[in-house]
């Protein structure tokens, strides 16, 4: 009987210490403990080193292991065909993943009986991110540390939300990292274009990456164009020399339909590379830049750079690279419009002055 009361109470510890959470698949998990975590792809990795938790980590989907930031551990396969044997072999406690990627076929199916916890969190939109991040904060014992991390973010993005409250928005026609595939409705991408008031000239499409054509493109006649450039043609991550980017650069402004929209003719065109910068708190930096492309005589002082430079640095990494080309600058003021007559008129009304002072003095 005493045996079966200390079992009891064992058993009532235990769960009491349990956490219960529920991810951004809507799915509730009792977490025992996170001391061994699998990341199947890089935004969770970014978020567990800026909690100062890298060391839990065990196992990365192979694209997470490429990156500087990445510790040196056991290739668990790709985040959307992950590798179930070799996750098994690892004994993890929890594995985080994204919200629709892999199938639950792919994962949860094959670790039934496992104890292994599955964890669907994105950290790469910026509308469920920071309470992703809160989420994590509870998983690793991390919570109070969270909040605040979440919240300079979060103040950093309302600063540019507010500046740019009362713009007119801008026409912009942003180009994913497929030629003539323009990123749509539920994409990161426009996520963005909503936050920093620019109007999107292929929202309403049925299609996130609805494929356009020249033609298209000039009827639309946006105001800004965006490139999005992925690692594989750039690496930005400390680039010294920016004449591939250039090169890039001056083929896709070569386009004809590029001398027929206003985008071209005032030179706001311009190419932004996404390795290091489109994921976790990286997108507030993105948001920064993009809000001065569209908007230069509203962010003077902002220097998007120093955002990007926090982020960067909060991975453990030093700062340097190239990842926006060409380089932003503030709208210049305008001068007065002056007429045709406008110096002589000015000096027949110095030679005036100066008569009648000298009357005045006589």
């Amino acid at each position: 009987m005493r045996f079966t009361l200390i079992l009891l109470l064992i058993f009532l510890i235990t769960e009491a210490q349990a956490l219960v959470i529920t991810d951004s698949a809507g799915n509730k998990i009792e977490i025992q403990k996170a001391d061994r975590i699998i990341c199947l792809n890089s935004d969770c990795l970014e978020a567990i080193i800026m909690l100062g938790a890298k060391e839990k980590i065990v196992g990365l989907g192979s694209y997470a292991l490429q990156k500087p930031y990445a510790p040196n551990v056991t290739d668990v396969g790709k985040w959307s065909e992950p590798n179930v044997e070799a996750i098994i072999s690892l004994s993890p406690d929890i594995v985080i993943t994204y919200v629709n990627y892999p199938e639950r076929q792919k994962l949860e199916e094959k670790l039934k009986g496992t104890n292994i916890k599955v964890v669907r969190l994105d950290f790469y939109k910026l509308n469920t991110m920071f309470d992703e991040f809160i989420t994590l904060g509870k998983i690793l014992g991390k919570e109070k540390e969270a909040g605040e991390i979440a919240n300079y973010w979060k103040e950093q993005l309302e600063l540019i939300k507010n500046r740019v409250k009362d713009a007119k928005p801008v026409k912009v026609y942003w180009e994913s990292f497929t030629a003539y595939k323009a990123a749509g409705n539920g994409t990161g991408w426009q996520e963005i274009l909503e936050i920093a008031k620019g109007e999107n000239v292929f929202l309403n499409e049925p299609s996130s990456y609805p494929q356009v054509d020249a033609e298209r493109i000039i009827a639309k006649n946006p105001e800004v164009v965006i490139k999005s450039v992925s690692s594989t043609t750039f690496e930005p991550y400390k680039a010294e020399n920016a004449t591939k980017l250039e090169e890039f650069y001056k083929d896709f402004i070569s386009r004809p339909e590029m001398k027929q929209i206003d985008a071209g003719k005032n030179g706001r065109i311009y190419v932004i590379c996404s390795d290091m910068l489109h994921s976790t708190f990286g997108l507030i930096a993105e948001v920064a830049y993009v809000a001065k492309i569209l908007h230069p005589e509203l962010f003077k002082d902002l220097n998007p750079e120093e955002l990007h430079k926090k982020y960067v640095e909060s991975l453990g990494l030093e700062y340097s690279g190239i990842w926006v080309y060409p380089e932003i600058k503030a709208e210049k003021m305008e001068k007065p419009e002056r007429t045709p007559g406008f110096e002589l008129t000015l000096a027949i009304a110095s030679l005036v002055a100066v008569v009648v002072l000298r009357i005045a003095k006589g």
